[in-house]
């Protein structure tokens, strides 16, 4: 499907969009790299005013079936989202409410009962994730979010 071999997107012909709360499907029919986005061609939609009135902003999904697989002590963010979090002691923290792109790493946005706490995403802090029950253990660091 991709006309730019440097893009990856294994067997996905049909993508869903979502936007405002309205969701359809589109074909797609060719993709290319251009600089830090992707372009993107869908069947049946060649005008420039339907893209910016219908589609800027919408949020675009794949089958879970063509995403790569994962490797060891990864998760997509779409896991992460909403998933439980406790210290490695097992105490609950609260929820995983956002992962926000940092410069130097990302940052993980804890729901606690004090609001919001960020942590680094990094191998001191992060300790493991248990998929099937959507529980992300994490070691905070001390005296962060005092």
């Amino acid at each position: 499907m991709p006309d730019d071999p440097s893009v990856e997107l294994p067997d996905v012909e049909v993508v869903r969009l979502t936007r405002k709360g309205a969701t359809r499907e589109a074909a797609l029919t060719a993709i290319r790299s251009g600089g830090d986005a992707y372009l993107v061609t869908f069947e049946g939609i060649a005008d420039r005013d339907v893209v910016r009135d219908q589609l800027t902003g919408a949020v675009v999904s794949v089958p879970k079936s063509a995403i790569a697989p994962l490797r060891d002590k990864e998760a997509y963010v779409f896991e992460l989202v909403g998933a439980s979090v406790v210290d490695e002691s097992g105490q609950p923290l609260g929820k995983v409410g956002a992962v926000l792109a940092g410069a130097g790493q990302d940052l993980l946005s804890i729901e606690t009962p004090a609001g919001e706490r960020l942590l680094p995403m990094v191998p001191d802090t992060m300790r493991g994730f248990d998929r099937a029950n959507g529980v992300l253990t994490v070691a905070p660091i001390p005296g962060l979010w005092e």
